[in-house]
């Protein structure tokens, strides 16, 4: 297992989602201009992960890829969908039993780009650290957009303890998303490396 807490140390520190040299670290994994992208780009290369979650925010309900078509005619999309969707179902299923809803706390269910939206969300271009990862053997990979915004104006604008709860949630569904990742895993550990 490797983790890898913040992808973007600058934009962490300043509140932005640019680095320091004002890029968007998630569009680079081709290019690889910045120090940060290529960084995970080489774990990527060197270990050849079967399985990828990148932890992201903010989209209220959960956002769990895959996504949709048009999809990167260079994956092996039929390897990769099988494992990614039946992982993005598990952790669908596990975040939403974690019971907050839109009347209790404000969060929506979860939402699967493949299954709930019409065509062009984020799959063609390997510029995303999923997509990226199906090009070194990756089989089940997933950005999982967090539901509660804790950053930007909210960070400057919402009470202390809001930030708190809200906090407390996104940490429930990051655990969710990656218990049931790991679960599935172990259960389809044979599978990953015949695909």
């Amino acid at each position: 297992l490797y983790f890898n807490i913040t992808a973007n140390p600058d934009g962490r520190i300043a509140g932005t989602r640019a680095n320091a040299n004002g890029f968007d670290l998630n569009r680079d994994f081709i290019t690889a201009s910045q120090p940060e992208a290529r960084a995970i780009r080489q774990i990527a290369i060197d270990k050849q992960p079967a399985v990828m979650l990148d932890l992201h925010g903010y989209v209220n309900g959960t956002l769990i890829e895959p996504t949709t078509p048009p999809h990167g005619e260079n994956y092996e999309y039929d390897l990769f969908l099988k494992n990614t969707y039946a992982n993005a179902l598990g952790m669908e299923a596990a975040v939403n039993g974690l019971g907050h809803t839109p009347a209790k706390d404000g969060v929506e269910p979860v939402q699967i780009p493949f299954r709930d939206q019409r065509e062009g969300w984020d799959d063609w271009p390997p510029i995303f650290t999923p997509q990226y990862q199906a090009f070194h053997g990756a089989v089940a990979a997933h950005t999982v957009e967090i539901p509660l915004a804790v950053n930007d104006s909210e960070y400057d604008t919402l009470p202390v303890a809001e930030l708190r709860r809200r906090s407390a949630i996104n940490v429930d569904v990051a655990g969710a998303a990656m218990r049931a990742t790991l679960a599935y895993a172990r259960t389809h550990r044979a599978s990953f490396i015949a695909d």
